[in-house]
């Protein structure tokens, strides 16, 4: 039985579709400054390439166009919910308890108080804040000792398999992939595998229902 809803936070709670565009412009405008030439588009079909290699995009597209220099900061500029966040947590939080385990810096608790989901959180855990990012296995592994949950008690939400899936399925907790943000690029392999697949948050509460029964 299910007892714990783990989140990540980026492209899976988070619309983040003008966060990247506005990190693309940020990465042109550095590697254009360089005598690199290269456009938003270009860029954008690079980070793509990555990820479809399971790569993380947003290093390893950098690291191809201009390795030796420092690459620009991501900044949650224009990030916001999605539609049916709301929605979907006030669903789950009748019957679990939730989560976040994301590589996201401290400062993003004040967001989640202004977008008004903080409440639903039991525990909320921030590699910034211990010093730990996904995939290393201690940041889960600090999720469940918290949560006083054994891993089959748990499922883990997230976009990215590297990142998520793969972490999370490691130390025995279900896992469902959501196909949003850079991480729906990523192809399946013998090495990703997720339990289940939704396209939007919005499936998330009847998936679950039908799980348990």
């Amino acid at each position: 039985m299910i007892e714990w809803v783990f989140f990540d936070l980026g492209s899976t709670l988070l619309d983040e579709e003008s966060a990247y565009s506005y990190y693309i412009d940020e990465c042109v405008k550095k590697l254009q400054s360089l005598d690199i030439e290269v456009s938003a588009d270009s860029y954008k079909k690079k980070m793509v390439e990555y990820a479809h290699k399971s790569l993380d995009p947003i290093r390893a597209t950098w690291q191809y166009f201009a390795p030796t220099e420092p690459r620009p900061l991501w900044k949650n500029e224009g990030v916001s919910l999605y539609p049916e966040t709301i929605d979907v947590l006030e669903k789950l939080s009748q019957n679990y308890r939730l989560g976040i385990v994301a590589n996201q810096s401290g400062s993003v608790r004040e967001l989640l108080k202004e977008w008004g989901i903080s409440s639903y959180f039991q525990l909320i855990i921030l590699s910034e804040e211990v010093g730990v990012c996904k995939p290393d296995l201690r940041i889960f592994k600090l999720a469940l000792e918290e949560s006083s949950i054994s891993a089959d008690k748990a499922v883990y939400v997230g976009d990215r398999y590297d990142n998520d899936i793969l972490p999370a399925k490691s130390l025995g907790m279900y896992t469902i992939r959501i196909l949003t943000g850079f991480g729906k690029y990523t192809r399946e392999n013998g090495k990703w595998k997720n339990d289940w697949v939704v396209s939007s948050l919005k499936e998330l509460p009847t998936l679950l229902g039908q799980i348990e029964n």
